[in-house]
């Protein structure tokens, strides 16, 4: 008698639901039972054809219990069970997408293992015989810096926030491969029964006709080793030229051959992770299905609503749960730079749109604005999981109305004379952003279906769409388009002692662009004007999105090198943020003209958005503490050794002691030289920033919202035990605001 490898130790299993435990058997194992000791439950498996099935009556939450399964001699214990919330994590590589990899990835795994989540990975198998192997390995983990890093950013940060609002642990099963097609993850009964979705299938069958499966396997690892040489090549060609063209990385590298020759080893063929992954956790009992997947499907997006439909009805099967919950990602807004604009995601994002308004028990977390030019991998999972937390607690949980787990909604349409009025559904508390009086991407056709530009206007609960080249509207449509860019107007420029950062604020005064370069004393202005340029074209921007530009210095020697530069590339005279310049600050210092001009800068934009009074945190070469009073006076602060200024100190005076990477260690008690470094430059400084922050407040009488910014302040303010707000934007922001302010 074994159980699914998806029992373990550390099992969430589902409270308030039948629960169904599995697994397999031999012909003479008659009786087989299932206990939950601690709540007094017994049930007796039935058994049939291999295969025995228990279900547990509905059990409330537990923090702790253990699960028994009983087979004549056998007897198999799983300790440190819970019964709480559990969920699968379902797609691609945007569900696989790893937390260690997420642009918060460290700040969580730093604190991970304070939350209430637990994770089951299931086994990546392609072919059935890998699997027993795989199994053998895969078990529930508890959150850690170690174990977390490779779960799913998306399921970890969904788990996070549902656990801390229903107070019980939540588990996340993750299921999922990158480039999948959603045929992958379902059966050929499901494929063959629809007529519009036989090709997958159809062209599978006939590529692999007369092969044998030992032929299957030897193109595949032929593909595999091409493939891994191909993209080693790939990587060096974008090293030697990151703005390197397409067609010329395939004419350097030759072809891209994914995903791979159909086969029996090629895991993204129709059913094949079905067969290898699915069929290995279902039918283990969810509260629902998280499913982030589209992006490999764009090549038949007029059919995408149907397949999505089979897959659920598929799963809904398999997991003996007619109204089993699914919530769809709808993908973001996307785009590689050298790809046309086939609209393909616009028609994917319809279709899933489509399948929650005609699926019951399903729930739509809209993402159109969580996306990256030219990476089809956005490294900020946190807003993805969060919607899915939001739709989990009004579709599933009833804890929300949609008017606050969703944005505004399609409802109807009217004909006003040369106008159409969009009616919109969760308008409640407005349009919830900037754009309420100056709404982009909506555009009007006439009966002949040719789509220009229109002129929005807000009229709660409804847009009202004009065009002057459209007299008889006849459809509308909103950012029917894989990528929608604004344009920007201003280039922020600070100059610091270690770096130069450079930000870019469009006409939204939303930051699109931040980098982040060395400060180099001995470089030209040209230099500096091809480094610019260079950033911008990385980021897929023109030197023509410019408009103009402000800056602010620390580094007087490279002030006007800079501003040379930036006057060459683009033709504007630099607003230098300092004496002189407007900044709506008032500074009780005893000489205002010593403060230095990203300290000034720091402030305004923290004033403009988080409550006074404020501790402004800027760690770069120097470690600055700005202190904010609650009527929005600068009353003064503190300059402390930076963190790298002095760990270069110290290993400088130093005859054994080596330089180190600033990452944090495994433990605050360092085990060698390098982790004891490690830790005390970190954790001193964590350490430092509480203690004063609590000394300031003493000093104030009052508590102080604190806000970080700088290169090192990622590293540092996870590991403080005091609340601190990380803006890394808040220099761009700062200068932004200067700037408008001067500019009125």
């Amino acid at each position: 008698m074994k159980a699914a490898a998806v029992f373990s130790d550390n099992m969430v299993l589902q409270r308030e639901r039948y629960v169904r435990i599995f697994g397999t058997c031999t012909n003479n194992e008659k009786v087989i039972t299932v206990s939950v000791p601690e709540l007094l439950i017994s049930v007796r498996a039935i058994i049939r054809k291999g295969r025995w099935e228990a279900v547990l009556p509905p059990m409330t939450e537990c923090s702790k219990c253990t699960l028994e399964i009983a087979c004549g001699a056998i007897r198999k214990v799983f300790r440190n069970v819970a019964i709480g919330e559990v969920w699968l994590a379902g797609g691609q590589s945007n569900m696989e997408f790893e937390l260690l990899n997420d642009k918060n990835g460290v700040r969580e795994l730093v604190s991970c293992a304070e939350e209430d989540v637990r994770y089951y990975y299931t086994p990546k198998c392609a072919m059935p015989e890998e699997i027993e192997e795989a199994e053998k390995h895969t078990g529930w983990s508890l959150p850690s810096a170690d174990n977390s890093a490779a779960w799913s950013a998306a399921g970890y940060y969904f788990a996070k926030e549902l656990s801390r609002r229903l107070g019980v642990t939540v588990g996340i099963i993750g299921c999922n491969w990158g480039g999948t097609s959603a045929s992958a993850w379902m059966s050929r009964e499901y494929l063959e029964q629809d007529s519009r979705l036989r090709p997958y299938v159809e062209e599978y069958d006939r590529a692999v006709k007369g092969k044998s499966r030992k032929k299957m396997i030897e193109e595949y690892d032929e593909y595999t080793a091409y493939q891994e040489g191909w993209e080693q090549r790939v990587a060096e060609c974008y090293d030697a030229d990151p703005d390197i063209k397409w067609p010329d990385v395939v004419a350097k590298c030759g072809e891209n051959r994914y995903p791979g020759p159909h086969g029996i080893k090629n895991p993204m063929r129709p059913c094949g992770l079905y067969e290898t992954m699915v069929s290995r956790v279902a039918p283990y009992t969810l509260r629902g299905v998280l499913w982030y997947q589209g992006e490999s499907d764009d090549h038949r997006p007029q059919i995408y609503s149907v397949l999505l439909k089979a897959l659920i009805e598929n799963w809904r099967r398999d997991w003996k749960d007619d109204e089993l919950p699914f919530i769809i990602v709808q993908l973001p807004m996307f785009k590689y730079r050298d790809d046309p604009d086939t609209k393909s995601w616009a028609l994917i994002r319809e279709a899933q749109e489509k399948v929650f308004r005609t699926v019951k028990n399903t729930g739509l977390a809209v993402c159109l604005d969580c996306g990256e030019f030219n990476n089809i991998h956005p490294t900020d999972k946190e807003p993805i999981g969060h919607r899915l937390y939001l739709q989990a607690m009004s579709e599933v949980y009833s804890q929300m109305s949609r008017s606050e787990s969703m944005p505004p909604m399609y409802d109807g349409f009217e004909i006003r004379g040369s106008a159409m009025l969009i009616h919109l559904a969760n308008v409640g508390k407005g349009l919830g952003g900037k754009d309420e009086h100056c709404l982009e991407g909506f555009e009007l056709a006439g009966s002949d279906g040719k789509f220009y530009p229109a002129q929005a206007r807000v009229a709660l609960p409804y847009i009202e769409l004009s065009c002057d080249k459209v007299k008889a509207p006849a459809a509308a449509r909103f950012k029917w388009t894989k990528i929608f860019r604004r344009k920007i107007m201003l280039l922020a420029v600070d100059i610091g002692n270690t770096n130069i950062v450079f930000g870019c604020v469009d006409d939204k005064d939303e930051v699109v662009l931040f980098e982040r370069i060395s400060t180099d004393h001995n470089a030209t202005a040209a230099e500096y004007a091809v480094l610019i340029k260079t950033i911008l074209e990385m980021n897929s921007f023109n030197v023509s999105d410019i408009d103009d530009a402000i800056m602010s210095s620390v580094v007087p020697s490279v002030t006007n090198t800079v501003k040379e530069a930036v006057r060459k590339l683009f033709g504007v005279d630099v607003m230098m943020a300092g004496p002189g310049v407007k900044t709506g600050l008032n500074i009780l210092i005893d000489n205002p003209a010593q403060l230095g001009s990203d300290q000034a800068v720091d402030a305004v934009a923290a004033i403009n958005q988080y409550p006074v009074p404020l501790i402004i945190i800027d760690m770069g070469t120097a470690t600055t503490l700005s202190v904010v009073d609650s009527k929005k006076n600068y009353r003064g602060g503190l300059i402390l050794t930076g963190m790298k200024v002095a760990a270069d100190a110290l290993t400088a005076r130093t005859a054994q002691l080596p330089k180190v990477n600033f990452e944090v260690p495994p433990h605050v008690i360092g085990t060698n030289t390098i982790d004891c470094l490690k830790s005390g430059i970190l954790y001193s400084n964590a350490s430092a920033l509480d203690g004063i922050i609590d000394r300031i407040e003493d000093e104030l009488g009052e508590k102080c919202t604190a806000v970080a910014t700088g290169g090192l302040s990622e590293l540092v303010v996870p590991l403080c035990r005091r609340k601190i707000i990380l803006d890394n934007n808040l220099l761009i922001k700062g200068l932004a605001i200067i700037y408008r302010k001067n500019k009125k």
